[in-house]
């Protein structure tokens, strides 16, 4: 008996009170709201490898040497063998134009941009336009041409772009990034330690403004579906 009072004071409160409480959760939602806002999400790679790792002397000498560990892999896909004149023009463009980028610090193209012949050097776009068989003469004794891998009928090339390790906004130079291969080749993919963590706390964003949202949409629903009436469903 004692349990069926409580339960029919609690009832006749909130049936008193329904405006008010309407009105505080409301307030909640919206303080809630607003801590999201202010949310900070790390996705620090550091935090899941145990320090006494192996893989954590590798990540400290690549840090050490290369002065940050947010280089950018970008893949080139090919349907064809890119061993072309053509393709190795596009490629030099692409990576003329990612340094070309505020932010960006060093970009490792797979294809010479200088080539060595005797005591000579030649601009390998210049080479290129006269004696393409020398550029590839060159590439293969110095090994560029294991960069190009074979996979499944297509071809695969890879750009290192490295950031200054002052960079502020990340995500604007990865969007910089993307925007200028898409222009230049469409068909790539893009990965490494930036690129990842940005895309977590992008995937953390969309679940925490969707779900709660879709939860409450989904509850008012079910009880408007079995009281009839949307308005009654709010105010009762």
């Amino acid at each position: 008996m004692k349990m069926v009072r409580a339960v029919l004071k609690y009832v006749e409160f909130v049936d008193k009170n329904r405006k008010l409480l309407l009105f505080v959760l409301m307030v909640v939602n919206l303080l809630a709201f607003l801590g999201i806002l202010k949310l900070s999400i790390n996705t620090d790679y550091e935090l899941l490898i145990p320090k006494d790792s192996p893989h954590m002397e590798s990540y400290g000498e690549m840090i050490k040497r290369f002065g940050s560990s947010d280089q950018l892999m970008v893949v080139l896909e090919y349907a064809e063998n890119p061993v072309t004149s053509s393709h190795f023009v596009e490629i030099q463009q692409m990576v003329e134009k990612l340094r070309e980028i505020p932010g960006t610090r060093i970009v490792v193209s797979p294809i010479p941009e200088v080539i060595f012949m005797g005591f000579r050097t030649f601009n390998t776009r210049e080479l290129m336009n006269r004696d393409f068989k020398r550029v590839l003469e060159f590439m293969g004794k110095m090994g560029y041409n294991d960069r190009i891998v074979a996979k499944g009928g297509k071809y695969y090339l890879m750009i290192n772009v490295t950031p200054e390790a002052s960079l502020s906004n990340m995500r604007l130079f990865i969007k910089e990034v993307r925007k200028t291969v898409e222009e230049i080749h469409p068909e790539f993919f893009m990965s490494g330690n930036s690129y990842l963590q940005t895309c977590i706390f992008d995937y953390l964003l969309k679940i925490l403004f969707t779900l709660p949202p879709a939860a409450f949409l989904i509850m008012f629903l079910i009880f408007r579906f079995r009281i009839g009436s949307g308005k009654t469903t709010i105010f009762r």
